[in-house]
Order: C-alpha cells, then structure tokens, then sequence
C-alpha cells in the first residue's frame, strides 16, 4: 500500500556540497487522494547565506547571476517569504508530518543539505530514513509518467515552483501505477 501522505521539498542553494548555504526552501505538501494540502515558500535572508559552517561556492554565484529570471525572486524578494534559516527551518519542522514520505528531484541533494542545516542548529530530523524518496528514481523506473502531471508552468528554480511542479508529477504517477513500497 501506499503512503497517502506526501511531502516535496525543493532547495536553491551556493554550493551542491552537503554544506550548500541554503538561499530558498519550497515546499508541498500533499496527499495522494486530495492534492495538495499546503505550500510554504522560505527565501533566505541575504545575512544567513555566508553564516559559518555552510559553503559558498563562486561557480554557484556566477550560475545564478545568469538566472535571470529566477534569481529576481532571490535578490528582491517579497517580504513576506523572506526569513532567517532558522526560522525556516522551524516553521518547517512545526508543518511536517511525521508519517508522510518526503520527496526531493535527486535524492543526494536537496534532503543531505536540509539535513545538515537541521544538524547545524540542533534540530532533530523530523523524517524517518526508510520514507525518502527521490523523484528521479520514480521517473526512470516509469518515464511514461515523467511530465504526467497538469501543464504546469512556474519558473524554473524557483524552490516553490519547482517542488509544486514535482509534486504534481509524484501525484499524478503514484496514482497510476502499482508500485509496492
């Protein structure tokens, strides 16, 4: 059976070390049999971007110089998504279900970074292990469904955009095939 519970994150970081500084967190939740349930979109203060102990790459920066698109959401934000790592990080923490699967676009990206920044701060991992799933995984195994979901259109890497684009995807695959976990 299935889990009907479901959780898409999506980061935008400076770095594709474990250690990236976080500069966006999107994420969805959803359910299986009723959609999506609550999205939260979190842009990183500029302040917390260089704090000691997460890494700053400068190819990371030059990429995102040349997004342009994306990277106005990143440099002049709304100001009610702006907040500090730590606060995403609880907001996060109060709205995850502990039952759910958590999914990220790359299994050794987006949940290693969101872990260590939860590890940075004393923060307990609210996942367990056996319930991270990597929707890559999920479209190799079934390419049919790879763009199954609506025609979704949003901006490209933009963390929200890209984890609703996801999630929409997992949605629409996990209710078509008989996949045993």
């Amino acid at each position: 059976m299935i889990q009907d519970k479901h959780t898409v994150i999506d980061l935008e970081t400076l770095s594709t070390r474990p250690t990236a500084a976080i500069i966006a967190i999107g994420c969805v939740y959803m359910s299986l049999k009723d959609g999506i349930i609550r999205k939260n979109h979190w842009v990183i203060h500029q302040d917390d971007w260089c704090l000691p102990g997460f890494h700053v790459e400068g190819k990371a920066i030059a990429w995102w110089m040349d997004q342009h698109e994306a990277s106005h959401y990143i440099i002049d934000p709304k100001p009610d998504e702006v907040s500090g790592l730590v606060g995403a990080l609880g907001q996060f923490m109060v709205n995850f279900d502990r039952d759910s699967w958590i999914w990220s676009r790359g299994s050794h990206f987006d949940i290693p970074i969101l872990e260590n920044a939860l590890h940075h701060y004393s923060l307990p991992i609210p996942w367990d292990h056996r319930n991270v799933w990597c929707q890559r995984q999920l479209e190799k195994r079934y390419p049919e469904f790879r763009s199954c979901g609506p025609d979704f259109r949003g901006v490209a890497h933009h963390a929200l955009d890209d984890a609703l684009k996801a999630a929409y995807n997992i949605r629409a695959t996990l209710n078509e095939v008989p996949i045993q976990n």
